[in-house]
């Protein structure tokens, strides 16, 4: 049972806010508490999380939600996480304590860094056993690319 950072499931939920659907229509419709969602550092079920990410593009009907949420995430909006890839000294360095750190609050997802002199690989590895939404996996690559612009 992996756990992700409650700060971006609320970012989730006040996207979906913003594209005028009801809160509790998506939390009924993935079965999720809103207790469940209260803390910055709350805990939820992989599961869970996943059932956020297939219900909010269907209830906004947008289909690229996952690039939309990323693309409005700034570094800074990730707390620790926003701080450690500001004062990184390269773009390789940042990717990595992005690698790092997605570990801790997502341990069924991946990101690997391979450098290779002057060029770097950094791919989205989900575990063989799970099936990722579409839409957290563009996501992710999303914010790693806003990361790379910033």
């Amino acid at each position: 049972m992996g756990a992700d950072s409650g700060r971006l499931l609320n970012a989730l939920v006040a996207a979906v806010v913003a594209r005028g659907v009801d809160p509790a229509r998506l939390l009924a419709a993935a079965q999720v508490e809103r207790e469940q969602l209260g803390a910055p550092d709350a805990e939820l079920p992989t599961l869970l999380q996943q059932r956020l990410w297939l219900e909010a593009p269907r209830l906004t009907n947008d289909d690229a939600f996952g690039l939309h949420l990323g693309e409005t995430l700034q570094p800074h909006d990730a707390g620790g996480l926003g701080f450690a890839v500001r004062s990184s000294a390269t773009l390789g360095e940042a990717y990595a304590r992005i690698a790092r750190y997605l570990r801790v609050v997502h341990p069924e997802a991946g990101l690997e860094v391979v450098e290779a002199g002057l060029r770097a690989l950094v791919r989205h590895v989900p575990p063989a056993s799970a099936n990722p939404p579409r839409h957290a996996v563009e996501f992710t690559l999303c914010v790693l690319h806003q990361v790379g612009r910033t």
